[in-house]
């Protein structure tokens, strides 16, 4: 089952206060995974993390997401950090089974990389001229 990391954290400090002799809801958790990795803040994560140490059975820790991805709004680049740091510990997908997304995907890598970007066929510059308006009319020039 799924959950947010604040609801793991929030959840942790609802079942204190109650003082149930039930078990925490997560303590029975082996395994955690993390998806969007690279979203999460060292904060959020550092505090999840301790409390499913101290408070759960978590023998594994799994982390997905993509290095290349803008890290959190909160402080560190935690994913990107663990993926340099950790090389015998990761994983690297290459094929992309989202067929409609593989020229985006194809774009980023050309972005990384500093290569020309390959458009569809479809694609179709507007010329505002042709349209009797100015550059103003579609926004921005992309240069």
């Amino acid at each position: 089952t799924g959950h947010t990391l604040h609801h793991v954290v929030c959840s942790f400090f609802a079942w204190r206060q109650r003082h149930t002799r039930e078990e925490w809801k997560f303590a029975d958790t082996q395994v955690w995974v993390l998806d969007e990795g690279s979203l999460v803040g060292v904060g959020l994560f550092a505090r999840a993390l301790d409390l499913l140490l101290s408070h759960s059975k978590l023998k594994k820790v799994i982390v997905l997401g993509d290095q290349n991805q803008l890290p959190s709004v909160e402080p560190g680049c935690l994913f990107a950090d663990m993926f340099y740091a950790l090389p015998e510990f990761r994983v690297i997908l290459t094929e992309n089974h989202r067929s409609e997304s593989a020229l985006i995907v194809e774009n980023a890598s050309r972005i990384l990389n500093r290569s020309p970007l390959r458009f569809a066929a479809s694609f179709r510059r507007i010329d505002p001229e042709e349209h009797g308006g100015s550059d103003a009319d579609i926004g921005p020039a992309i240069t």
